[in-house]
């Protein structure tokens, strides 16, 4: 059986489940759209961690730890399987790959650990126009990326890291995402940067049908460094504008734009426009309520890469003006013939 079985589904979530040991698949999903599956972690079941099959359209997958699965740690299997996104998930040890598409088109594979798989990191047969882009994929069996057949037609592949591990490409593919935006990064490229770009003055060449990564990056691409913690007033008035700052550094030398949190939910609520690495970032903010608030922010280069969330400042945003005293003013205002030095100190 099943560990959770969705069939003509749509607007649910599974969150934070422990999913394992069920005779097949972990999760089962069957002609299902914009359903949101995150925080679980999904493990030795009989068959795939997590399964698409028929038409199953906008649903996120993000977050997931599957491992140790007995075949595919994800597997899309049909036509109509489409604009999927599958991001931040922990994929490993799963006894076939890390994630098969078969017959399934336009999904989006961003932001995963794939590694050491008993066979593929990413398997794609039949299927295109897919995204798979700014993922580490690591010590897999056979191959970190393969597809297989010449069916396979104008899935874009960049910015991942590709370590200790090749690809085989039997169709028509693109590698990179051009100059200077680059390709990929391969441990196993062996070629020079003699323009010092970070881009190899070489393309890596992608076994199968003679597709080439143009433009391979020499070293891994890496997100922004977490952001210093914010710099600011920890202490103001509702209504009031105040300037934050903060600062971060990007291994790669790209820009950065910064996405400012200000209530403490750890979710982005304003996001600037670019700046250089090790530029300083001001940004100005009121608030609308009295309360007690916490600031933080992430980093996200111009090709999508985040880093983590800054420690947050803790600020304090009271009243205007304590409602006590606001009673007390308009005592005097009421009597002000009477007490003229007591309404002088308090207004």
């Amino acid at each position: 059986m099943d560990g959770i079985y969705l069939n003509y589904a749509c607007d649910n979530t599974i969150s934070n489940n422990v999913i394992t040991d069920n005779g097949q698949q972990g999760i089962f999903l069957l002609d299902t759209y914009e359903n949101e599956i995150s925080e679980n972690t999904i493990s030795l079941n009989g068959w795939d961690g997590i399964h698409f099959r028929n038409f199953c359209s906008g649903n996120t997958v993000s977050g997931n730890t599957i491992n140790s699965n007995n075949i595919d740690g994800i597997k899309l299997k049909e036509s109509e399987i489409t604009n999927n996104i599958f991001t931040g998930n922990t994929i490993y040890s799963n006894r076939f790959n890390g994630i098969h598409i078969m017959s399934s088109n336009n999904n989006q594979i961003l932001d995963n650990e794939i590694t050491s798989n008993l066979l593929n990191g990413i398997h794609l047969g039949d299927s295109d126009n897919n995204i798979i882009s700014r993922n580490t994929i690591k010590d897999n069996y056979l191959e970190g990326i393969i597809l297989l057949f010449d069916g396979c037609q104008d899935n874009l592949i960049y910015h991942n890291n590709i370590i200790n591990d090749n690809a085989v490409d039997n169709g028509i593919n693109t590698w990179d995402n051009g100059y200077s935006s680059g390709g990929n990064y391969w441990s196993y490229y062996t070629g020079t940067d003699e323009d010092g770009d970070g881009i190899g003055d070489f393309p890596y060449e992608i076994p199968g049908a003679g597709n080439q990564d143009k433009y391979p990056f020499i070293e891994p691409v890496q997100p922004p460094d977490k952001p210093n913690k914010p710099s600011g007033p920890t202490y103001g008035r509702v209504g009031n504008q105040y300037a934050y700052s903060t600062s971060t550094n990007d291994p790669n030398n790209d820009k950065v734009q910064y996405g400012w949190d200000w209530d403490g939910d750890r979710s982005v609520d304003e996001w600037t426009n670019f700046y250089n690495s090790s530029e300083i970032c001001t940004t100005h903010h009121s608030w609308d309520e009295n309360g007690s608030y916490e600031i933080s922010v992430i980093a996200m280069d111009e090709y999508g890469l985040k880093s983590e969330w800054s420690d947050p400042l803790s600020i304090s945003m009271p009243k205007n003006k304590p409602y006590i005293n606001q009673l007390f003013l308009r005592f005097l205002e009421q009597h002000s013939r009477m007490f003229p030095i007591l309404r002088y100190y308090f207004t």
